[in-house]
């Protein structure tokens, strides 16, 4: 129960910080990838608001999943996001990595079982 509570915690924390969660738009990723995940288990989505963009995969399952994203060209354009590298830093464990958002390459990650990611995204220079 204490681990659940820390995790709600900082869920709120984020809620209050991060603009793009509390004021941002909504994208949601789910028609353009329920061919190469498990729909039932996985929810993903993009939030953006201004210059804030962030990547939300959501892992309801008892199994950690290899999830395979799909960015449709739509979606980069009403972000006003450009194809290319960004630092993608986890704001729930505070994990950074590069990786490569563009409509013709899937981004894969890995979500934990019961868990979830709300990755930061910034343009890598």
């Amino acid at each position: 129960e204490r681990e659940l509570r820390k995790f709600y915690k900082l869920l709120l924390q984020l809620c209050n910080s991060e603009d793009a969660i509390s004021q941002g738009e909504f994208y949601d990723l789910m028609y353009a990838n329920r061919t190469n995940m498990n729909c039932d288990k996985i929810y993903a989505f993009y939030r953006h608001y201004k210059q804030d963009r962030l990547l939300i995969v959501t892992n309801f399952g008892d199994c950690d999943e290899r999830v395979v994203l799909n960015t449709p060209s739509h979606a980069l354009e009403v972000m006003g996001m450009e194809s290319g590298n960004y630092v993608g830093k986890d704001l729930l464990t505070n994990q950074e990595a590069v990786l490569r958002i563009s409509s013709s390459e899937p981004v894969s990650l890995v979500i934990p079982k019961r868990n979830a990611m709300i990755i930061k995204l910034k343009r890598k220079k």
